[in-house]
């Protein structure tokens, strides 16, 4: 009987292994605060007026907007390249969060490139276009092994391009 009980739990250990291992990986969100590459200036900034204040035009069509709830992120930079999203970075104010964002929650780490140095933590993932969705790469940036404080989402205009995106705003 007990040898019956240790095969059995054998067998579900198994299968729950099997199953976990041929269900498909957790494709990062490839949308910040609504907002995706692709989607027309005309559009992004309706949306923008909702959820934020415009702050302020920078070089190369890029947009500052402050976020009406910085619960999760403060401020958003948004660039745009022929009137569309090229991409979207999203900063987070660690004395205003509320809601820390998990990396693990964008999604599954173990398909990201990851660069960790020190307390520095940032992982990339190659989205390919899908379902009328632009190819992009996700970015996420924490200075802390846990939590992110930076998500960019860029276009990428070939395969291998990130595309470009300014990560210096403050």
């Amino acid at each position: 009987m007990a040898n019956r009980r240790v095969t059995t739990v054998i067998l579900i250990v198994l299968n729950l292994a099997a199953a976990v291992a041929s269900s498909p990986q957790r494709t990062p969100a490839i949308e910040v605060l609504g907002l995706r590459v692709g989607i027309g200036k005309a559009e992004a900034r309706s949306h923008l007026k909702e959820i934020s204040e415009f702050v302020r035009n920078e070089g190369r069509n890029q947009e500052i907007w402050k976020l009406k709830d910085a619960s999760r992120f403060s401020e958003v930079a948004v660039g745009y390249s022929e009137d569309k999203i090229r991409y979207i970075t999203a900063f987070v104010d660690k004395k205003l969060a509320k809601e820390h964002i998990a990396f693990s929650s964008v999604g599954d780490l173990n398909t990201a490139k990851a660069e960790i140095v020190g307390q520095h933590h940032r992982y990339i993932w190659d989205v390919p276009a899908s379902s009328g969705n632009a190819a992009c790469s996700v970015n996420v940036y924490g200075d802390n092994p846990e939590f992110i404080t930076m998500f960019t989402i860029v276009a990428r205009s070939g395969p291998g391009d990130p595309g470009e995106a300014d990560e210096d705003i403050d």
